[in-house]
């Protein structure tokens, strides 16, 4: 992390950031974004309309009233607390496990599904086969994260249909984790296939493509699947989240992470790769994001947020964890693969057709409320 970047002043983003500009007051047109897009939302009347979409979704009196992709984490597990214990939901609850499960997540899916009598499935792909597709994803694009994204949601969503259940909920949010940025990272299984491109057989693939983004948006729009994003409805306070959870679930985190932070991550081991790849790219980790949009919710002050990026990314660039040489090990990657990674952009296998769809109908806050999320 760089303490001499010349940063937003009201969040922490730095001036390397793609395609950030600031105004006379040194504000920059992220936050002047956020504002116009999030700064009328009316919690009280997103919370009725996420009731009433709940109330709907029990009458139809399935064997499952929604599905929640539960990793272990802080947000996964507060969605299937709030889905059994303040919405009266029977969620069914399914894990991805990408091969880098953290023993901690492990541990709080077990509690969690002990404690709050819920349906659980656990998909373990081939290891083998997510190997190469990190280590392909890595030497080609220099990021790691798309064939778990992408498996993850199709997971989701042939898990929706196979039990037809009307409604996926996620505790993911640009609202509470930052917009995302194509000149930063990219996930759609158009991407992912553009990438995979003649390296790997459609057979390999298969639970790969199942949920292209046009059919995931015939979905939302026709919902037969409305896609809930918990923080677009309800206040998202991650403090109370933890609190919550270590409380009512005995809600574990490595011990190494302070609880009167925010955590990040603790749900999946290579996240700190994922880290270490965009300081080197970019001046910055993925926590200076998700700390400035955290900043311009209320829910953390701009010398919290600096004092935390600087202490998490002088971590990950030092690797106190000790967790790189063994993800290094575990996909047999050497120095010279880890420097060619953080030379690779996705630029070059991101259709023009999902960064249009991106610009004018993802990025489009009040369309998205009408059509999709309905408040």
């Amino acid at each position: 992390m760089d303490n001499n970047a010349n940063r937003c002043n009201r969040c922490i983003l730095p001036e390397s950031f793609p395609g950030l500009t600031f105004d006379e007051s040194g504000i920059c047109n992220k936050c002047r974004e956020h504002a116009r897009k999030w700064g009328n939302l009316d919690f009280e009347k997103s919370e009725k309309a996420l009731r009433s979409i709940f109330e709907t979704a029990k009458r139809k009196k399935g064997e499952y009233d929604c599905i929640v992709g539960l990793s272990g984490g802080k947000d996964s597990s507060y969605v299937v607390y709030l889905c059994v214990k303040e919405y009266g939901l029977n969620p069914l609850c399914v894990t991805f496990d990408n091969g880098f499960l953290s023993t901690e997540a492990s541990e709080n899916i077990r509690r969690l599904v002990e404690k709050l009598n819920v349906a659980h499935i656990l998909n373990e792909p081939d290891w083998e086969l997510m190997k190469r597709l990190y280590r392909h994803f890595l030497l080609t694009a220099g990021e790691v994260c798309t064939p778990c994204n992408v498996g993850i949601n199709s997971f989701l969503y042939n898990m929706a249909n196979k039990y037809r259940v009307p409604m996926i909920i996620s505790g993911y949010s640009a609202y509470t984790d930052s917009e995302p940025d194509n000149n930063i990272y990219h996930v759609s299984t158009e991407y992912f296939e553009n990438v995979v491109k003649g390296h790997f057989t459609k057979n390999e693939l298969e639970d790969f493509l199942h949920s292209r983004m046009l059919a995931r948006g015939m979905y939302h729009l026709t919902g037969k699947i409305k896609h809930i994003q918990m923080p677009r409805y309800v206040k998202w306070d991650e403090r109370e989240i933890i609190s919550v959870l270590n409380r009512e679930i005995g809600w574990e985190v490595d011990s190494a992470v302070s609880t009167s932070q925010p955590i990040e991550h603790t749900d999946c081991i290579a996240a700190c790769l994922k880290q270490y790849l965009r300081i080197k790219k970019y001046g910055f980790s993925e926590n200076t994001q998700k700390f400035s949009a955290l900043i311009r919710n209320g829910f953390m002050t701009r010398e919290e947020a600096l004092a935390k990026a600087e202490s998490l990314e002088s971590g990950i660039e030092e690797d106190k964890s000790g967790r790189i040489p063994r993800l290094m090990q575990m996909l047999d990657l050497s120095m010279e693969d880890l420097a060619e990674a953080v030379k690779k952009r996705q630029g070059p296998y991101i259709p023009k057709s999902t960064k249009l769809v991106d610009k004018f109908i993802i990025r489009n806050e009040l369309l998205m409320r009408k059509l999709v999320y309905r408040y």
